[in-house]
C-alpha cells in the first residue's frame, strides 16, 4: 500500500515488501516469499473484479458502524504533487453490480453509513449508487471531493441524505498557484460549490491547503476570507512531501523555519485553523525520499523526532535536495520517466486523462484496458 511505495528505508527490518494493489494476489505473494524466492521487482494493479466479502468492524475515527465503501481506485488528475495520480493512474470505476452487493453485505451485517473512500468518488453512476445508499437506509459520508467535478445536483441530494459539509482541496491560494500544480479549479469555482453549499443547509465547508510549494501564504487567506462570506469555513494546512513517481519527487522540502514562519501567519490571519508541524513532515521526507542509507539510520536513531534526526550526518541533503529518488530507477509504476521530467518544467495544467490521453504510460495496453472496463460500469 501507500505506506511502502518507497520500501527502501525499511529494508533492514522487512523481508519483503508487496508495491502496488495486492486484491486477489496475497496468496501468491505470500507462497513466493515462503518459497525463498528474492529479487524480484513487480508493480501490479487491480481491475477491481472483485471485492472483499467482509469487512472488520473498527472503532476508529469513522466509527464502528462505518462500512468502507470504495467506488473507485486511482485519479486521472494529475496533479503533479499527489503519487495517487501517477501510481494509480488511469481511474478504474467498479462495477455497479458489485457496489450493489457489496451495500447488501453492509446493510445485512447492520453498518449505519456507508463512508466513501475513493479518491474520486464521482463514478459515472453515482447518483444511483446513492438511491442504492438510500434504499438501504443508510448514511453517507465522503472524503475531499474534486471541486472540478460537484455539481449543485449533487450537493442537494447528499444535503437531503444527511450530509452537513463539504470538503475541498484547493491545495494553493491563488489560481496562478493552483495552475502550476496542474490542479484546475479556479477561485470562481470553489466560491460557487460553497453558495450550493449554503443553499442547501450545510453548516460549514472545509478547505485543505498545501504549504511548501513557494505559494504567497497571502493568497490563502484572501481566498479563505472570500469564501467566508459565503459560509462558515473549517481550514486545514498540510505541508509539501515529495513523493517518490511524481513529478515534484525531484523537490526538496522548504526549510523548517519557513514552514513555521507560513503557519504563523495563516493562524494569526484566519484564527484557529489545523496545521501540520513541519518538524513532522522533515521525518516524512526522509522515509518518502531515502534509500538505504535513512533505513541504516532509521535502525540508529531512537525515536522520530526531529532534533535527533536534523543531526544525523547527511540528512539534511536527503529532505532538503533536489534529486530523483532511488527507488524510482529500481521500479517502473507504468508513467514514463521522461514524462515526470516534462511535467517537473512545466507551470500550466496538463490535461486529465478524461479530456485527452498524454501518452505517458510505458504500457498503452494497460490504458485500454482499463478504460473500456471503465466505460462500462454495469
Amino acid at each position: 500500500g501507500p505506506g511502502v511505495w518507497n520500501p527502501l528505508p525499511f529494508l533492514p527490518f522487512v523481508d519483503a515488501f508487496f508495491l502496488g494493489e495486492a486484491d486477489g494476489r496475497v496468496v501468491k505473494f505470500a507462497e513466493r516469499v515462503l518459497s525463498g524466492e528474492k529479487g524480484w521487482t513487480e508493480w501490479t494493479r487491480s481491475e477491481l473484479d472483485h471485492y472483499p466479502v467482509e469487512q472488520i468492524r473498527g472503532r476508529g475515527v469513522f466509527g464502528e458502524d462505518a462500512y468502507l465503501l470504495e467506488v473507485s481506485r486511482g485519479c486521472t488528475s494529475g496533479c503533479r504533487f499527489c503519487m495517487i495520480g501517477w501510481v494509480q493512474r488511469p481511474t478504474v470505476f467498479r462495477p455497479l453490480s458489485q457496489i450493489r452487493s457489496m451495500l447488501d453485505y453492509a446493510w445485512s451485517q447492520g453498518f449505519k453509513r456507508a463512508v466513501f473512500i475513493s479518491s474520486d468518488v464521482f463514478h459515472p453512476r453515482i447518483m444511483d449508487i446513492l438511491d442504492m445508499v438510500e434504499e438501504r437506509e443508510m448514511g453517507v459520508s465522503f472524503p475531499s471531493l474534486r471541486a472540478d467535478k460537484i455539481t449543485e445536483e449533487f450537493v442537494e441530494r447528499i444535503a437531503s441524505m444527511g450530509v452537513r459539509s463539504l470538503t475541498i482541496a484547493p491545495e494553493q491560494g491563488s489560481w496562478d498557484e493552483r495552475k502550476r500544480l496542474s490542479k484546475k479549479i479556479r477561485d470562481d469555482r470553489i466560491v460557487e460549490v460553497a453558495e450550493w453549499a449554503r443553499k442547501y443547509g450545510m453548516k460549514h465547508v472545509k478547505l485543505y491547503f498545501i504549504i511548501g510549494l513557494g505559494e504567497n501564504p497571502e493568497n490563502i487567506v484572501a481566498l479563505v476570507k472570500r469564501v467566508r462570506r459565503v459560509i462558515p469555513v473549517k481550514v486545514s494546512v498540510s505541508v509539501f512531501v515529495p513523493k517518490p513517481f511524481t513529478p515534484y519527487a525531484f523537490l526538496g522540502m522548504e526549510p523548517v523555519e519557513v514552514l513555521k514562519e507560513k503557519n504563523r501567519y495563516l493562524k494569526k490571519k484566519l484564527g484557529k485553523i489545523h496545521t501540520v508541524n513541519p518538524k513532522r513532515a522533515y521525518v516524512q521526507t526522509a522515509l518518502s525520499k531515502g534509500d538505504e542509507k535513512v533505513g541504516e539510520a532509521l535502525a540508529k536513531i531512537r525515536g522520530l523526532t526531529y532534533a535527533l534526526w536534523r543531526k544525523y550526518p547527511g540528512m539534511d541533503r536527503v529532505v532538503h535536495g533536489r534529486y530523483w529518488p532511488k527507488i524510482m530507477e529500481l521500479v517502473d509504476p507504468g508513467v514514463k520517466r521522461s514524462f515526470l521530467e516534462l511535467e517537473l518544467e512545466k507551470t500550466e495544467p496538463t490535461p486529465s486523462c478524461e479530456e485527452s490521453c498524454s501518452l505517458c504510460r510505458t504500457d498503452r495496453a494497460l490504458c485500454e484496458k482499463m478504460f473500456i472496463y471503465l466505460g462500462h460500469p454495469n
